[in-house]
């Protein structure tokens, strides 16, 4: 099954981070007919010991409803910030890819991709549709959410069906 892995050693071994006591454990999933299909995971410089993880899941007892579910890592433990099941425009997913960035000057700063881009600025407690793609040459469906790195006002991307477009900070 799908897993999430850190190594201690720079790459020689590496061990599983989830499972029962941490917070996370992809065998348990709030929806217990939940079928993990995908993981992305992000980190960010800001917070570099923090990781987000974005996992869409199948709800093997509901066709066509797919469950997302969006934790954070502090130290060893994991704390799930959103959980939700796709339905409409906002909120649809796909199976084949999980888009997720986390700001490299603000870790609170979080973004993942659906049809739409959905995103918090405060750690998680309020999400809102961030998706600032509009007009000619866009098309939904985020496959890809990058910051470029090093910069002091870092612009969000977004790589979808159309091209690739940009949001401002």
């Amino acid at each position: 099954g799908l897993d999430i892995y850190r190594s201690s050693n720079g790459g020689s071994s590496y061990s599983s981070i989830t499972g029962p006591g941490t917070g996370l454990d992809l065998n348990d999933l709030p929806n217990s007919t939940a079928d993990v299909l995908r993981i992305g995971i992000a980190v960010s410089p800001d917070a570099p010991d923090d990781l987000w993880a974005y996992i869409v899941c199948e709800d093997l007892a509901a066709a066509n409803n797919d469950r997302i579910y969006v934790y954070r890592r502090t130290g060893t433990t994991w704390t799930m910030i959103r959980k939700f099941a796709s339905s409409g425009a906002f909120d649809n997913t796909s199976k084949g890819w999980t888009a997720i960035a986390v700001s490299p000057i603000d870790a609170d700063k979080v973004y993942y991709g659906l049809t739409l881009i959905a995103g918090t600025e405060n750690g998680g407690t309020t999400w809102q549709n961030k998706s600032p793609y509009s007009g000619s040459g866009y098309h939904a469906d985020a496959h890809a959410l990058a910051f470029p790195p090093n910069v002091s006002n870092p612009q969000l991307f977004c790589g979808h069906h159309g091209g690739v477009s940009r949001k401002d900070p």
